[in-house]
């Protein structure tokens, strides 16, 4: 993912610290911290797909497939 896209998703869902990634997407504290200083300088940020479809997931406000009543 470009870095600028990876900032503006930051952004767009009030994440501004690496601990609020640990918290959001479930990382540890070594792969937010990579990923974050990797978007600060402008690099690629390496996700799994798994990451980009939670991201978008959460981008469009939706919960934990456990938090629906079925």
């Amino acid at each position: 993912m470009e870095a600028q896209d990876f900032l503006f998703w930051m952004e767009r869902v009030g994440i501004k610290t690496g601990l609020d990634l640990e918290k959001t997407l479930g990382w540890s504290r070594v792969t937010a911290q990579k990923n974050l200083a990797a978007a600060k300088s402008g690099e690629l940020v390496t996700l799994k797909v798994v990451d980009e479809l939670a991201m978008s997931a959460i981008a469009q406000g939706l919960k934990k497939w456990s938090d629906y009543d079925r």
